[in-house]
């Protein structure tokens, strides 16, 4: 990790064009990307205002620049350079329609570090006017506005996002539900929309869809060139929902996402920082809160209702919920969509495992069945690739970890030693829950682990040498 960080320009040009330039180079790249930004107006029936406009220009560029960036610098000439292979530095010329707002040290201070705290990376924007106005597509007035009380949520099509909705749903007796999706393939698109046609035809709430495409296009590289981290995609996901939420007349917006997956724990000592995902992580959440709080001068919330619920536990009310026989139609997997024909999820990344111990302490029985992934790690562990189980050996010391933090007669402290970055989330939801006071929210997620260790014990994939011991899941051989 020693030497400087790679060092790149960005000039964003006209609408979905990039030019992009590394620092010590005189060749600049052109690249584009597509977003159908006018669907963030149709079910409000009225155009984006200028301040809303750039937020949204901001999000998408922001997200395509970490796309089409790749953290290592191609080729063993990066390695004798002494670059590192992480950290970026990114200084990002960006057109908006209010530079003077923009330009302001304090908004570019929280918006750097938002997206440093997700990224790693070093991020400088340089915000500039406009070289020509928006162009402004007529809006159809809509004939049936949102029914207030209006919601709005983010809604991935996992199932996270389901089980939350079908939670909040259950809640409402009368208003509107707005749910915000990001697409960045057709075939999760096909995924999202069948599932919100069908939550729709299952609620007698009114269910207002928000879908927004996002295209990175395609040099003579292509996909395969582009950075698969995605680091930004939760910020860009929810600055839209945020969009979404205040042109409803709103001024929160809900995650659902479960307290094991937003604080997403590092699973082994390799992963470091923001190795791990952030995306709804609390302190990412609060520093976009902070961010659009001085941006915008007025208070939003960003809820996460799920904190302190494992994945499991929501799954369990997705069960008793008439959504039920949707929680199997819902996708995890964090290589979707494949490329290959056969079932569509792989069944051994991260994801996938979360997502088989929550159906299965829950009583989905139907995810069970043969054939629902293209490998079994709880039917036939032995037959799968040392490699493949790398994650499930990852997430069984993980869980080994916190199992014997949580029975010890400390837990918390317990806890804190072993993963530091947790008083750290302490301190800011106890901020973002005002009044909640430390030590309730030191034992709800004292609570929160123990009950995920409980889970794990119940759920049955188990690599070969691996047994249960007292108080511990150990390695045998």
């Amino acid at each position: 990790m020693l030497g400087e960080m790679s060092r790149w320009v960005i000039r964003k040009e006209s609408e979905g064009s990039l030019v992009i330039q590394a620092h010590d180079s005189k060749v600049a790249h052109l690249r584009r990307y597509n977003a159908g930004k006018v669907r963030l107006t149709l079910p409000f029936g009225h155009a984006l205002p200028p301040h809303l406009e750039d937020l949204v220009d901001l999000a998408l560029t922001v997200y395509a620049v970490d796309r089409l960036i790749r953290r290592r610098p191609p080729g063993r000439e990066a390695i004798h350079r002494g670059q590192r292979w992480w950290q970026r530095h990114l200084e990002i010329h960006m057109p908006v329609s209010s530079p003077e707002n923009w330009s302001r040290p304090k908004v570019h201070e929280l918006l750097s570090d938002a997206l440093g705290f997700l990224t790693e990376d070093r991020w400088d924007f340089v915000f500039v006017p406009r070289s020509s106005p928006v162009v402004r597509r007529p809006v159809q007035r809509v004939l049936f506005p949102p029914e207030p009380p209006v919601r709005t949520a983010l809604f991935s099509g996992g199932l996270d996002s389901l089980a939350g909705l079908s939670i909040q749903l259950g809640q409402m007796d009368s208003g509107t539900m707005t749910l915000v999706t990001l697409s960045t393939s057709s075939r999760l698109l096909k995924m999202q929309r069948q599932l919100l046609e069908r939550v729709h035809l299952k609620t007698q709430a009114r269910v207002v869809p928000v879908i927004l495409p996002v295209r990175l296009g395609q040099d003579r590289r292509g996909y395969d060139q582009n950075e698969r981290s995605q680091r930004t995609r939760g910020f860009c996901f929810s600055v839209c929902g945020v969009v979404a939420a205040l042109m409803a007349g709103g001024d929160e917006l809900t995650i659902f996402e479960n307290g094991i997956g937003s604080l997403n724990l590092p699973i082994s000592a390799a992963q470091l920082g923001a190795q791990s995902t952030r995306s709804t992580h609390p302190v990412a959440l609060s520093k976009l809160e902070q961010f659009l709080h001085v941006l915008l001068g007025g208070e939003f919330r960003l809820r996460l209702p799920f904190l302190f619920s494992t994945k499991g536990e929501m799954c369990r009310r997705l069960l008793g919920s008439r959504f039920a026989d949707l929680g199997l139609e819902t996708v995890s997997c964090d290589g979707f969509p494949p490329r290959l024909p056969g079932p569509v999820q792989c069944g051994t990344c991260t994801s996938c495992l979360l997502r088989r111990q929550a159906l299965w302490v829950a009583g989905f029985f139907g995810d069970r069945e043969p054939g629902r992934y293209r490998r079994d790690v709880v039917t036939d562990p032995s037959a799968i690739a040392a490699g493949n189980l790398a994650p499930l050996c990852d997430t069984l010391t993980q869980v080994s970890t916190l199992e014997r933090a949580s029975l010890s007669t400390t837990p918390w402290i317990n806890l804190a030693i072993e993963f530091p970055d947790l008083v750290e989330v302490r301190d800011v939801v106890s901020e973002w829950l005002s009044p909640v006071a430390r030590k309730e929210i030191e034992e709800r997620l004292t609570t929160l682990y123990a009950t995920y260790c409980r889970e794990w014990r119940q759920f049955p994939a188990r690599p070969p040498g691996w047994a249960l011991g007292t108080g511990d899941l150990r390695l045998t051989a």
